[in-house]
């Protein structure tokens, strides 16, 4: 007699025909490995979008506590004295400028009638916010349109110095000065603060 046969290489199912084990599938509620590598991805991304932030932010952090440069200084004494010097009614004028404040623009202009010159300076106050004068000896209506565009009178006045000041408020709400003398108009304005403005007013002098 014979006993039985080897199973033959080629058999797929093994001998005494049993099956060849199948790989389990992940239990239910699981995970599968290509899965778990796509969520793994997602918090790489996540983690790497959030260190950027916060490197852009520690980045802005620092540069802001460097202190800002200064604001250019100019020289107004001589445009003023011209200013002065041209001017048919006794013009307003900075005597000195309040404490802090630097003057870093000035201009003296030159309508059609030569004997009623404009004048602008501006400031950056102590603060860091911006003042300007702006004085003509021309028409009241026409220069406080093209100064406070759409700007109102508050209803108030103050003296200031010896001079009355009217209060205004321009386009934005911002305080304004306005103060009419026979035909001396000047516009106290540019964003400062009403009290960087009264400030400002009672630095002004007549000139000689």
């Amino acid at each position: 007699m014979t006993g039985p046969s080897a199973p033959s290489a080629t058999d797929p199912e093994g001998a005494a025909g049993e099956s060849v084990p199948a790989v389990p599938a992940a239990p239910a509620g699981q995970l599968t490995h290509r899965q778990k590598r796509e969520r793994q991805g997602f918090r790489d991304i996540a983690l790497s979008a959030l260190i950027l932030g916060l490197g852009i932010w520690a980045v802005a952090a620092i540069a802001d506590r460097h202190p800002k440069p200064a604001p250019q200084a100019v020289d107004i004494s001589v445009p003023v004295q011209d200013f002065v010097a041209a001017a048919s009614y006794p013009p307003l004028v900075p005597a000195a400028a309040p404490r802090g404040w630097t003057a870093t623009s000035v201009r003296r202009g030159q309508p059609a009638d030569p004997a009623n010159p404009t004048l602008h300076i501006g400031w950056v106050t102590a603060h860091r916010t911006y003042a300007a004068l702006e004085e003509t000896g021309g028409d009241r209506t026409a220069w406080l349109a093209q100064q406070l565009p759409q700007g109102r009178s508050a209803g108030g006045a103050e003296q200031i110095g010896g001079v009355s000041w009217e209060q205004w408020r321009d386009a934005h709400g911002a305080p304004a000065l306005v103060s009419t003398v026979g035909n001396r108009t000047v516009v106290l304005n540019g964003g400062a603060t009403g009290a960087d403005l009264a400030a400002l007013a009672g630095a002004l002098t007549v000139g000689r």
